[in-house]
């Protein structure tokens, strides 16, 4: 179960999850959505339940609208006698308790820091916060995508550590490195590529991303080099970040390219990857970009980073929020191509760790207890 099948890094990695062939050897695949949101592809071995028809909801109308789903998936439940359910997101992970039947082994996935995901609404954390302490327990298991979102679970919310299970994200090293020799559509995009320094990122416009220091970031380093930027997502915050780029004199030389298909042609043509995000889960673009070969800079702050890259060992960490301390990171890369030429060589290697095949190997085990 999981909100939608929409853009964003937990329904990548359900896809992921899904599509993959050891969990079409190992399980009868049903697929519940709360939301009609499917972006991600899904194979016709998956049996596919939605719980409401319409293709968006406001935040306001989410939370209405939480608990009237719980009758739709109680019912799906007694239709389908599932022996395992697995939910995605805290909507549906709470989902999936409340409708919990008889003999079902059931198991939630945290994918973000739910503390500070909550903090932001009022409403939210009066209603989620006394839920999360309440039914989070009552799983069978939950896993984390990182060890300090599992730090936060048993801090924030007092879950005994000994009920979490650190799994990393999946991801599909052949596909991505089969995507990323593919050609651009894009008529001016490839002669940026090919004519200038360019860093990019990858993600939706929205607070979560931090662009505003990439932003400032950009516009240090273009005192010594001219880089261009390149970011792809859609958002919110488009219309605000075009006019941040206005104000720092920098629009001509950053382009908002809205969503793509395939981000890894790009990604493998970018000088740089840059993950400014002031709070994450596990990133899976940060992992994908370093399939692709491009050195990468995250913010030390945000989820998973700085576990995937070990200090520095795999690629650069600046403390997030602090453009100043980014700029001078994509600088040192920019301005040494052997430190560059390093950490892509060290990255590849490293993204390897995250392999699809392992990571689904170990989803299976937790789930089915062999």
């Amino acid at each position: 179960m999981i909100n939608s099948f929409d853009f964003g890094g937990a329904e990548r990695v359900a896809s992921v999850l899904l599509n993959h062939r050891l969990f079409m050897e190992t399980f009868e695949i049903h697929l519940c959505l709360m939301e009609k949101r499917i972006k991600y592809p899904m194979g016709s071995h998956i049996n596919l339940h939605t719980l409401s028809e319409r293709e968006g909801t406001s935040g306001f109308s989410k939370i209405l609208g939480f608990l009237g789903f719980k009758d739709k998936v109680s019912r799906l439940k007694k239709k389908i006698k599932p022996d395992i359910s697995l939910s995605f997101l805290t909507r549906s992970n709470l989902l999936n308790i409340l409708s919990r039947q008889k003999g079902e082994r059931l198991f939630i996935s945290e994918r973000n820091d739910t503390s500070l995901l909550l903090g932001s609404n009022r409403l939210k954390r009066m209603i989620f916060t006394p839920m999360i302490r309440f039914l989070y327990p009552r799983s069978d298991g939950i896993i984390a995508v990182s060890q300090k979102i599992k730090d936060s679970l048993t801090e924030v919310f007092s879950i005994d550590e000994s009920k979490i299970r650190v799994i990393n994200n999946p991801v599909n090293f052949e596909g991505i490195e089969r995507q990323s020799e593919e050609a651009i559509g894009d008529k001016e995009i490839p002669s940026i590529f090919e004519n200038n320094p360019t860093a990019i990122s990858v993600g939706r416009l929205n607070i979560q991303k931090g662009y505003p220091i990439a932003l400032e970031a950009v516009k240090k380093v273009r005192e010594r080099i001219p880089l261009h930027y390149i970011i792809i997502g859609e958002g919110e915050l488009k219309e605000e970040l075009q006019q941040k780029a206005r104000e720092l004199q920098i629009e001509e030389f950053v382009r908002f390219i809205g969503w793509r298909d395939n981000p890894h042609a790009y990604i493998k043509r970018a000088d740089l990857f840059i993950l400014p995000s002031l709070w994450e889960g596990f990133c899976n673009v940060l992992v994908e970009a370093m399939s692709c070969g491009t050195p990468v800079i995250a913010a030390d702050n945000a989820g998973a980073n700085a576990e995937v890259l070990k200090k520095d060992e795999y690629g650069l960490l600046f403390p997030g929020g602090d453009a100043n301390a980014l700029a001078e990171k994509m600088t040192r890369l920019l301005l040494n191509p052997e430190d560059a030429r390093i950490y892509s060589e060290k990255g590849r290697i490293r993204a390897k760790d995250f392999h699809s095949d392992k990571i689904c190997s170990e989803y299976i085990k937790y789930l089915t207890g062999r």
